[in-house]
């Protein structure tokens, strides 16, 4: 919810009020100033803290993807080659290659095996 800050005419007194955006409007009309009642209040813009964001970066995980996803094609590349994606990828394949080859019943791995893939 959006705080909006205010200043007094009357008492130079500062304070803060929090309402819903959609009932700013009809708030705004009926504000007065808690300390001496007086209707002579302004909207101080200095001291408002409306900024409500619900994506911000919380963590250094979240950061390094939101950086990953602005990259370019070659720079994403490049980075997945320093960080020895390769490797990772060869690692993935020679898996998949031994799961598909636990699954074979000894007559096809024979096969598998003087034939090839």
């Amino acid at each position: 919810m959006p705080r909006y800050s205010f200043c007094c005419e009357a008492c130079s007194d500062k304070f803060i009020k929090s309402w819903m955006i959609k009932e700013y409007d009809i708030e705004i009309k009926k504000n007065s100033c808690p300390s001496c009642g007086s209707n002579k209040v302004f909207r101080d813009y200095e001291e408002d803290n409306m900024v409500v964001s619900y994506h911000d970066v919380k963590t250094i995980g979240q950061l390094a993807e939101k950086n990953t996803k602005k990259m370019g094609k070659y720079e994403l590349e490049n980075r997945m080659r320093d960080d020895n994606m390769e490797l990772h990828k060869q690692n993935k394949e020679v898996s998949a290659r031994r799961r598909k080859i636990n699954k074979m019943t000894p007559q096809q791995k024979k096969k598998w095996i003087m034939e090839g893939d």
